[in-house]
């Protein structure tokens, strides 16, 4: 059954953000509705399409992060005046006592850290990153939690291609009352995973080269957090010194991840081509494979290390797992790729 949510009551929109957005109230409840976005044509995006599929990843991505187990904000797809769209349940305004919360983004707090290096910026950097999470006396009474979300967030990001957690796109719940930050956001804000902007050709034609489709799971997107100048690379960084605790939390939500139900969640999943269901269904397995699969392989292996290890100087060092990890992410990957290919021939 498909949602129309063209005569819910309409309220003031108070939502910010690049996409186009209402507010509504449906069943009882606030909700946003997000729109895709016409997206201007560029000679030199040849596979950009005409219009973003924004709303379909936000709904997807959100679901994918609730099956891997992570507190997720409620989303429904369908349509507003023929257009598809998203509901994201407004996780604030639904509250009991609403007025007494404020949702406080990461960027926020980031602007407010007097040794912060990257207050202006959108993309966190990854020192500044670890030192708010270590340091800020706003996350006092959470201070673990909000690191090990931050990673998991990273992980399933990392898994459906999420190109845009910049530090605006988590956060925290805020007690006005009590000025206090007294939990954490659930995930929010999933639109950029999924490729949005890719037409269905290009599609169409990656999934015809499977070796196309991999070199690009490996270079495309970029995660939103910098080492140096730089965005990391999803697999260079979880398999690098600086991605201890992303594998950490790695261990923790692979093994949990029922890819079968993730398969499922596409099939059913109104308002796609053929073509785009199989696009997404081998997007996901593809960097599970390419992606998550070495870096959890890593993951293993470091714990087997620390168990076999009871003195310091036999334990894997932060030096030689840096200078390994380029090395280590090139042939876990050209491995599978060889493997894949072998299996293909028989």
């Amino acid at each position: 059954m498909t949602i129309d949510f063209t005569n819910c009551t309409q309220l003031v929109n108070t939502y910010e953000g690049a996409d186009f957005k209402r507010k509504v109230i449906y069943d009882g409840s606030v909700y946003m509705l997000k729109f895709g976005q016409k997206l201007e044509s560029d000679e030199k995006k040849p596979l950009q399409a005409s219009y973003s599929s924004a709303p379909v990843s936000e709904y997807l991505g959100s679901h994918i992060y609730e099956i891997a187990g992570l507190p997720v904000q409620e989303t429904l797809l369908g349509t507003y005046n023929g257009k598809v769209v998203v509901a994201c349940r407004d996780f604030i305004e639904n509250l009991p006592d609403a007025q007494n919360y404020e949702l406080i983004e990461f960027k926020k707090l980031e602007n407010s850290f007097l040794d912060s290096s990257t207050a202006g910026g959108r993309t966190p950097l990854y020192d500044n990153l670890i030192a708010v999470f270590a340091n800020h006396d706003a996350l006092h009474d959470i201070r673990a939690e909000a690191e090990n979300r931050y990673w998991k967030m990273f992980t399933v990001d990392a898994l459906i291609g999420n190109f845009d957690r910049h530090a605006g796109n988590w956060g925290y719940i805020l007690n006005k009352a009590e000025n206090r930050i007294v939990g954490l956001a659930p995930v929010y804000d999933c639109g950029s995973c999924l490729y949005p902007q890719l037409n269905e050709n290009a599609m169409e034609g990656l999934l015809a080269d499977r070796e196309s489709f991999e070199k690009r799971t490996m270079t495309f997107p970029t995660a939103a957090l910098r080492l140096g100048k730089k965005k990391v690379h999803y697999h260079e960084f979880m398999l690098s010194a600086e991605g201890t605790k992303a594998r950490a939390a790695l261990g923790e939500l692979l093994p949990k991840i029922d890819f079968e139900q993730i398969r499922n969640l596409i099939a059913q999943t109104p308002y796609l081509s053929d073509a785009r269901r199989e696009f997404y269904t081998r997007m996901v397995e593809l960097r599970r494979d390419m992606i998550l699969q070495p870096a959890y392989e890593l993951f293993l292996e470091e714990r087997k290390l620390e168990k076999e290890s009871n003195v310091p100087d036999k334990r894997v060092t932060l030096k030689n797992e840096a200078q390994s990890a380029k090395t280590a992410s090139m042939e876990l990957s050209s491995q599978y790729c060889e493997n894949h290919n072998r299996d293909q021939q028989r």
